[in-house]
């Protein structure tokens, strides 16, 4: 989303440019949701999420840095969300649409519906415009100038909060990478962090969705610094304007429009880092949503998806875009070492949180150099091993989903080195491949090769692994 200069989610309704948003209508039959409302739909397995990944690429591809669009970084970060949530029993899923377009549902949506979405512009903009004039409603004057949107773009953005209304969605994601006016396109920007947009205070759905962008900014903060654009330091930004987020009191879901960075980062333009990070990024988000949503919600092992790892490189300064560094970096987060953005570069920051865990353990390393040479990798590897312990009580199987007993197996065959894939809890070809490797390899099982998680195998990884060992 790149801001003055850049089509993009804002307030304009067919050519001329909102500067005001909308307000608290206490005159609207809307129904929006309390936390305890929301938090007691997700007890009940009834959460509606609607992910919106920006830029359709109709009419807007957003910003771009050398050959990589906006639009395509935004749907691919989508999907990791999708897949986590759609894989979390509590949430029925929607995304507006994927590498072929709007889906069906919101592309007849969009069509059959023009002239009723045009009515319910008009009817909000009335609204709003009314509450300006008795003085009711406050125009925000310290927001972020958004540009104008172009007309089919608009509608479509003020028919997706339409459809979210009449379909009673729960909480909307808007998905965005940033920009800022002046840059060159091929030339690197001086801005960098994210920084998640929600409904300022007199919006109908403000609290809602103030209370979801700040628990999510909480955990996008580990691993991606806060935006050091100045309107934005504070990582949560109050706005009026942006439609995507219920201007004009459009929106009654809980609504966040979420920049995961700029787009000429590192970490984002580069292919091999960014299909490392991106899952990070949507783990965070998903960890936020949830973390909201269930006061009790603990995290088995690792607040990552990019941990359990087991290394096997050595690593040193001026490594760029490296996968296994921005597993280090997350590992030495982890162990408190470390408090920079997850990057995959081993520059000053991560040099020097090596050298304080190698300090940290002068029983393992000879010399706290900052390269990550044998003697920190089995260090790395046998923090993880004494780090992990977990119970089974029950068996595993192909099949099962959203279970905390397999992602801590996942977790297990990880640091072991039979499994290489994400931290799910869906077992999978991949996870039953993993079991069955180690069955037959290690002395987790005495009947190798089945792929089942019995009593055999359970009692041996809880003789390994349990809290009482």
């Amino acid at each position: 989303m790149e801001r003055f200069i850049k089509i993009s989610l804002y307030g304009v309704v067919f050519g001329f440019v909102l500067v005001l948003s909308s307000f608290f209508n206490l005159c609207s039959a809307q129904s929006v949701l309390t936390d305890a409302e929301l938090k007691a739909k997700y007890q009940n397995n009834n959460i509606k999420i609607l992910i919106v990944p920006g830029h359709d690429g109709e009419s807007q591809t957003g910003t771009y840095f050398k050959g990589i669009y906006e639009r395509d970084l935004n749907l691919q970060l989508a999907d990791d969300l999708y897949n986590l949530l759609e894989n979390d029993g509590h949430f029925s899923v929607f995304i507006t649409r994927d590498k072929n377009g709007y889906l069906p549902i919101f592309e007849n949506y969009f069509k059959d519906q023009a002239t009723s979405t045009r009515l319910f512009i008009e009817k909000y903009k009335q609204i709003t415009d009314s509450a300006i004039a008795n003085g009711t409603f406050k125009v925000q004057t310290d927001g972020i100038d958004h540009p104008v949107v172009a007309n089919d773009y608009a509608l479509r953005l003020y028919g997706t909060n339409k459809w979210a209304d009449e379909n009673n969605i729960d909480i909307v994601i808007n998905i965005h990478f940033d920009d800022y006016p002046g840059r060159s396109a091929d030339q690197v920007g001086v801005y960098s962090g994210f920084s998640i947009y929600a409904p300022e205070s007199q919006l109908v759905n403000s609290e809602i969705s103030q209370s979801v962008a700040k628990s999510v900014s909480v955990e996008l903060s580990k691993v991606q610094s806060s935006s050091d654009y100045q309107p934005e330091h504070t990582s949560v930004v109050d706005d009026q304007d942006l439609i995507a987020i219920g201007a004009n009191s459009t929106l009654n879901a809980a609504a966040i429009l979420v920049e995961y960075g700029y787009i000429y980062e590192s970490q984002i333009i580069n292919k091999n880092i960014r299909s490392v990070i991106f899952p990070e990024y949507a783990y965070k988000t998903y960890l936020g949503v949830v973390k909201f949503l269930d006061d009790n919600f603990k995290v088995n092992g690792y607040d990552s998806a990019l941990l359990p790892y087991k290394f096997s490189n050595n690593l040193y300064f001026g490594m760029r875009n490296n996968s296994e560094v921005a597993k280090l970096q997350e590992m030495l987060n982890y162990e408190g070492f470390y408090s920079g953005p997850i990057t995959g570069n081993f520059l000053h920051d991560t040099q020097q949180a090596v050298i304080d865990l190698q300090k940290n353990n002068t029983a393992d390393i000879s010399v706290a150099s900052g390269y990550v040479g044998p003697q920190t990798v089995k260090l790395l590897n046998k923090k993880e091993i004494e780090s992990f312990s977990y119970v089974w009580n029950d068996d595993l199987y192909y099949g099962m989903k959203n279970n905390a007993d397999v992602r801590a197996l996942q977790e297990i065959l990880s640091l072991e080195g039979f499994y290489n894939g994400p931290i799910t809890g869906n077992f999978l070809n991949l996870t039953r491949q993993s079991v069955i490797t180690c069955q037959k390899k290690s002395k987790f099982s005495s009947n190798p090769g089945t792929g089942y998680v019995g009593p055999l195998t359970r009692g041996a990884l809880n003789n390994l692994y349990s809290v009482s060992q």
